[in-house]
């Protein structure tokens, strides 16, 4: 491995993201049409997006989830974020991940054709993400910005509740 390569670099959130997350919180609980479950926590001021040829990345340790033919486009009209908005139709599928025996902070990450990027906000513990029509490899880094292992715990749907849906959502 490319030790230049072999770090993703990139800033936790900042308070100024976690306030503008607490502000979004009751448009975001309206948007996924529940109030039950823990809102999406993935917007532009807290997320990095980078090239993934800078990263070396370790394929066993990424989980690759296949593209679900019957989700919405990611944007309507090319600018507004439908993902995030199942009221909508905006994705409601989502897969749990599960950072094993890594009981520190960490970050999820994921790749697909058009965009590789990585969450600011800081998790401990599984995780819900949502996953759209593209095949996704989502991948998990500490704050050093090593990669760890992950794996499937589940999968699930915005507005069923059932046993993850007290889960972050990123």
């Amino acid at each position: 491995m490319n030790s230049s390569k072999s770090r993703l670099i990139f800033k936790p959130q900042g308070w100024f993201g976690a306030s503008l997350d607490w502000l979004m919180r009751p448009v975001m609980y309206w948007l996924q049409d529940t109030w039950y479950e823990e809102p999406q926590r993935t917007h532009f001021w807290n997320n990095h997006k980078f090239d993934p040829k800078t990263f070396d990345f370790r394929n066993d340790f990424m989980v690759l989830v296949p593209g679900d033919p019957f989700a919405a486009k990611r944007r309507l009209w090319g600018v507004i974020p439908l993902f995030h908005m199942p009221r909508f139709g905006g994705w409601c599928e989502y897969v749990v991940l599960d950072a094993g025996d890594f009981t520190g902070e960490w970050y999820v990450g994921w790749t697909t054709v058009d965009v590789t990027g990585v969450s600011q906000v800081p998790l401990r513990g599984l995780v819900r993400t949502l996953h759209g029509s593209k095949k996704t490899c989502f991948f998990g880094v500490t704050v050093q910005g090593k990669q760890i292992p992950l794996k499937i715990f589940g999968f699930g749907r915005i507005g069923k509740g059932g046993p993850f849906s007290g889960l972050p959502l990123r």
